[in-house]
C-alpha cells in the first residue's frame, strides 16, 4: 500500500533541500508519483508565466506602454493591420490551399 503524501509536509522538506538531494530524491519516486510531481512543477510553472505576463502589461509594467499605445490607436479609430510580413512561407503554402470562402473569413 502506497503512503499518501502530505504536501505541505513535503514542501518543508524540499524547501530545506538542495537541488542536489531533491534530484536524488525524485528517483527513487514510483512512475505515479512521478507523473504528479511533473504536472505539479507543469502548473507552477504556468503559473509563473501567467503572473510574469500580467506584472509586464499591467500599469507600470515593463510592456504596458504597449497595450497604452494600441489602446489609443483604437479608441482614434485607427485599425492596426495584421503583421503578414512574419508569417512562414509554410503557412502561406497551406493558406493558398484553402478554399476561398474559408481564406475570406481571415479577413
Amino acid at each position: 500500500m502506497t503512503a499518501k503524501v502530505d504536501w505541505r509536509v513535503a514542501c518543508c522538506l524540499i524547501f530545506s533541500m538542495s537541488l542536489a538531494e531533491i534530484q536524488e530524491a525524485v528517483k527513487e519516486l514510483t512512475p505515479e508519483e512521478l507523473t504528479k510531481l511533473a504536472a505539479y512543477i507543469s502548473r507552477q510553472d504556468k503559473l509563473g508565466w501567467d503572473n510574469q505576463l500580467e506584472d509586464d502589461f499591467s500599469p507600470g509594467g515593463k510592456h504596458a506602454g504597449i497595450l497604452e499605445k494600441q489602446d489609443a490607436e483604437i479608441d482614434a479609430g485607427n485599425h492596426i493591420a495584421p503583421v503578414t510580413s512574419h508569417a512562414l512561407p509554410s503557412f502561406w503554402k497551406c493558406y493558398d490551399q484553402l478554399p476561398q470562402r474559408v481564406q475570406k473569413l481571415g479577413g
